[in-house]
């Protein structure tokens, strides 16, 4: 697979997206509508979780932490979100 693009605010974004010899976008609205890919590949970079301990702690998690911005990417992606099921492992 090779990458259509980088969508991304943070300030490393941009020498991401130049060594892949891809576009920088500022937000996923932008390829989305623009270039209209098959497919999506969506990441957090590990550092964000390692060098913040407190985020590997019971109540800051990933879901918890990031699943709003997820959410607005399958909005994004998907369309507007009609139902939503959440389930606990128990």
């Amino acid at each position: 697979m090779r990458p259509l693009s980088h969508a991304g605010p943070a300030p490393a974004a941009e020498a991401v997206a130049t060594a892949a010899g891809v576009p920088l976008f500022k937000t996923l609205e932008e390829p989305i509508s623009t270039a209209r890919p098959d497919g999506v590949v969506l990441t957090t970079p590990n550092h964000y979780f390692n060098d913040n301990p407190w985020r590997e702690q019971a109540g800051g998690g990933p879901i918890l932490l990031v699943m709003i911005h997820e959410a607005h990417n399958l909005h994004v992606l998907c369309g507007e979100i009609v139902i939503n099921t959440t389930a606990k492992k128990s």
